[in-house]
């Protein structure tokens, strides 16, 4: 388990660098109401890859690997994802630039799939530095951003229940090599970034 920990470590403090522009993108509207890039059909491979910059410091630890499956909580989320992965509370970590992480990293194999942690309206986008993604407008008013996945699920359905599959772990955009989910919680909408981590790990593990 340490060697396991040691390696998740060194594989998200490389991820780090690889993300650091994820939320300048958001800020700069690359995301529902900004400029978008062209939406992939399901199956689609990922975008190339954008220069990833200089890595930062990750967490030393790793969480323990979830099996998951689509249960809703008591928080009334569904996990994000089905299949074995491994977190971190890495909300807030500083980027090179100046800014910070706007969500948590979920490290899955490519084509895990990822779910609607509630119901709500998905719209399936790609940007240029999350690649392909998913936008969940939650019935709750709630808002959530996945992204660097490798190909889209009930594209153009408009409405999906809590537990439908919208997308699939990847490594599109500036995550090139390393497959995982980026994931963010917004609290009765965008702008308001809330760490998912306890939630996440609430539903998951």
């Amino acid at each position: 388990m340490a060697a396991e920990a040691e390696r998740l470590a060194a594989l998200t403090a490389e991820e780090a660098g690889r993300i650091a522009g994820e939320e300048v993108a958001l800020a700069a509207g690359e995301g529902p109401g900004g400029p978008q890039g062209a939406a992939a059909e399901p199956g689609a491979g990922a975008l190339p890859p954008v220069d990833p910059g200089e890595p930062t410091d990750g967490p030393a630890a790793a969480a323990p690997v979830a099996e998951t499956s689509a249960l809703q909580t008591a928080s009334g989320w569904v996990c994000p994802l089905r299949g074995p992965f491994s977190h971190f509370d890495d909300f807030g970590d500083p980027r090179h630039y100046g800014g910070w992480h706007k969500g948590n990293d979920l490290i899955a194999p490519t084509g895990t799939p990822v779910l609607a942690v509630e119901s709500g309206r998905v719209e399936h986008r790609a940007n240029r530095i999350g690649g392909n993604s998913a936008y969940l407008f939650a019935d709750s008013g709630n808002y959530y951003y996945n992204t660097h996945l490798s190909a889209y699920e009930n594209v153009g359905v408009g409405w999906v229940p809590a537990g439908a599959v919208i997308g699939y772990v990847g490594d599109s955009g500036n995550a090139a090599g390393l497959p995982h989910l980026h994931f963010e919680y917004h609290l009765g909408g965008r702008g308001n970034h809330i760490n998912p981590y306890p939630v996440v790990h609430e539903a998951c593990f």
